[in-house]
Formats: C-alpha cells, sequence, structure tokens
C-alpha cells in the first residue's frame, strides 16, 4: 500500500499528467488521453480512465487502454511495494532481479590485441568507442543455477538496461564465434516491459524499433531495441506515452512479415512505417554513415 505521503504526490502527478480528476476512495478517474491517439476525434470528457491506487492498476473503459500504475509514474514505483492479489488467489513470486556482474572492465581499458577488437570488427562492423558508452566487457560470466553449480558462459559484452532512471537489468552478448546462446539476460528481467534506449528516445518525435541493442546503437538516438521480432502490449503502452510522429519498424530482412505486423498494430495510434532494404542484414549491419540515407529512402507507410 501506499503512504499517506506517496498518495500525495501521486495524486499530484495525476492532476498535472491527466487534468482534473474525480475520487472515489482508491479509484480516480480522468480524462483519457489515448483515446485521441486512437482516431477519436476530440478527448475523452468522461473521464473513462481509472486509475486504482491500491490494485497499481489503471484501464480505459473506452479504449481499453490499460497497465500498471508504477509504469506510469515511475519514480513512485518503490512505493508500490505490495502486489495486490485477488480473493483467493497466491501471489505470483517473482525472481529477484540480477545485479550487474561485479567484475565488469570498461571496453578501453582493454588492450589493443584483445578479442574483442577483432570480434567489434568483422562480425559487427563496429569499435569499441562506438560502444563505449553503453556497454562494458565481462572476462567471464557466470551464474548458479537451480542444481547448485556454477555455470560459465564465457566472455561477454554487457549492456546495463536502464529504464526511467533506474536499473531494469542487463543483456550480455558472447564475442566467440558458435556459441550458444549468443545472448543472456539478467535473471528477473522483464523484457517485454522494456525498450534499449527508451529514456532518449521518448524525447524525440520520431522513433526507430529494431530487434537488438547493437542496431539501436548503430542508429543513435532514435533508436529503440524491443529485444525480438514481435512488439508486446507493455512496449504499446511505452510508446503510447511518447509524442511521436514517426514510428518506423525496421527489423532484421528474414523477419519482413513480423515487421509488417508489427508496424500495422502501431497505424491506429501512430503514423506508422516499416523499412525494406535487401542491402543489409539490419541496422547493425548498416555502415553508420549511410544509416539516414536507408532510413529516408527505403521506408513506406503502413495503414
Amino acid at each position: 500500500m501506499l503512504t499517506a505521503s506517496a498518495r500525495t504526490v501521486l495524486l499530484r502527478l495525476i492532476r498535472v499528467r491527466f487534468g482534473d480528476y474525480k475520487q472515489d476512495s482508491d479509484e480516480i478517474k480522468v480524462n483519457c488521453p489515448w483515446c485521441v491517439k486512437r482516431g477519436r476525434p476530440r478527448p475523452d470528457t468522461g473521464q473513462k480512465l481509472w486509475i486504482n491506487i491500491k490494485k497499481n492498476l489503471y484501464h480505459c473503459w473506452r479504449c481499453n487502454a490499460g497497465g500498471q500504475v508504477s509504469d506510469l509514474f515511475p519514480q513512485l514505483a518503490t512505493e508500490f511495494h505490495q502486489t495486490y492479489v485477488p480473493e483467493n488467489s497466491q501471489p505470483i513470486q517473482k525472481a529477484p532481479l540480477e545485479p550487474l556482474p561485479t567484475d565488469l572492465i570498461p571496453l578501453d581499458k582493454l588492450p589493443s590485441n584483445h578479442l574483442i577488437h577483432e570480434y567489434l570488427r568483422e562480425e559487427r562492423r563496429s569499435t569499441v568507442d562506438e560502444l563505449l558508452p553503453y556497454a562494458q566487457f565481462c572476462g567471464n560470466y557466470r551464474r548458479t543455477k537451480e542444481d547448485g553449480y556454477e555455470h560459465s558462459y564465457g566472455p561477454r559484452i554487457i549492456f546495463p538496461i536502464e529504464q526511467a532512471g533506474r536499473y531494469c537489468g542487463f543483456q550480455g552478448r558472447t564475442i566467440w564465434r558458435n556459441t550458444e546462446p549468443k545472448y543472456v539476460g539478467a535473471l528477473g528481467m522483464e523484457k517485454k516491459k522494456l525498450l534499449w534506449n527508451y529514456d532518449r528516445a521518448i524525447r524525440g518525435s520520431r522513433i526507430i524499433l529494431v530487434e537488438g541493442v547493437f542496431d539501436a546503437i548503430r542508429i543513435g538516438a532514435e533508436g529503440a531495441a524491443i529485444f525480438g521480432k514481435a512488439i508486446s502490449d507493455e512496449q504499446v503502452r511505452l510508446l503510447q506515452l511518447g509524442n511521436f510522429q514517426q514510428v518506423i519498424f525496421w527489423l532484421d530482412a528474414d523477419a519482413q512479415v513480423d515487421c509488417e505486423q508489427s508496424a500495422r498494430r502501431l497505424a491506429k495510434y501512430f503514423p506508422s512505417y516499416m523499412l525494406r532494404t535487401n542491402k543489409f542484414k539490419d541496422a547493425g549491419e548498416t555502415p553508420k554513415d549511410i544509416i539516414q540515407e536507408i532510413i529516408s529512402t527505403s521506408i513506406e507507410r503502413v495503414y
């Protein structure tokens, strides 16, 4: 349950974001801003968006937008420390979020003959300098599994993941060839609720959605990784919190069907586009100096 001071702060934030509201105990009723983005000619003035403070849930009875209140106001996420449990049910025990490995090394501290340079040059057409603001290196990432044994995943590039200014997990990519799994994510990390680089991308009017972190880094401030080929409901909600005038899907060349389906899914909320090109496998393999040219010449509107 929220403390009295946290409730006061939350009500103030609700008024700033949604305007005037009606309150009935733990339930707040406000006008829904997402109804406009779903093609409505005007905002909902019937206060159909209901926010339940006790349950940490919100839902619009007009356009069906919904989610957790703590996602709307991440600065209060730690205050929602008790998850609502319906009657006659047992709480779902989530795995604790795994912290970053403790033995991380800044990429620019690695020697010039280190294997990472060969990996980035030959596999990623990249350099340590390009990754320096976003990643660190772990010489031998280990994890103790349920069987009690410590498992080694070898040397990995570690990408810490932050969203709304707080740590949300990490992704580790092997630098060895023919090694599985290629990617290892932090235990307890909820990828479906994350967009890598979201905190930077949400400031702009255009966002370019790609599969992986390397792709997003190559694009720059507008790039955001969805960690796969399909966008989740939670990721759609994150996009709706922005003010994007253009949403572009740029998935791998072998995922054109997924790319079009995702673009069509968002077309009812935003001007939605997909990028088609056979020149390169994905954004991560596209030379940085022609990224903007590819984007401007290879996108098509999806309705």
